[in-house]
Order: structure tokens, then C-alpha cells, then sequence
């Protein structure tokens, strides 16, 4: 089975291969910036991130997922 990845750069689907030898994926998902009710797009980060992952577990051995919450600034602490 191939994946393949629409590169909004270029504006065309690529066939998705692994950087590295070994085939190991890193993947990384921006997580939500928590300052006001959770909403749907709080969710759609956790969503898609999870989809992938699940995808690229059937389809390579290694696959390392990593995810984020984002700082709390002074504005988020200003509103809260």
C-alpha cells in the first residue's frame, strides 16, 4: 500500500517515503493552545495527528508520535 501526501507547496499529491533508512517515523503535532472553551478545532489537531498515526502503524514498524501543548503567555493569563 502507498500513502500519498497533497504538498500544498508544489500543489500536487507525493508518494509519502520514509527520511530515514531504517524507515522509523517521527512525527510531529502542533497540540492546542488552551485559553477559552474547547471548540472544534481544539479537536481536529488531535483528530488528524491521530488518524496519521494509526495509518502509518499499519504500514511501518517504527513510528514515534509526538504532540505539545502550547505555553501559557500573558495574554492567556490576562484573560483567565
Amino acid at each position: 500500500m502507498n500513502l500519498y501526501i497533497h504538498n500544498t507547496i508544489i500543489n500536487k499529491k507525493e508518494l509519502f517515503i520514509p527520511s530515514s533508512k531504517n524507515k522509523k517515523i517521527n512525527m510531529y503535532v502542533c497540540g492546542p493552545t488552551v485559553y477559552s472553551e474547547p471548540h472544534i478545532g481544539n479537536a481536529r489537531a488531535a483528530l488528524v495527528g491521530d488518524l496519521y498515526f494509526r495509518l502509518l502503524q499499519e504500514m511501518y514498524d517504527n513510528v514515534t508520535y509526538i504532540s505539545n501543548l502550547t505555553d501559557v503567555d500573558d495574554k492567556i493569563i490576562d484573560k483567565s
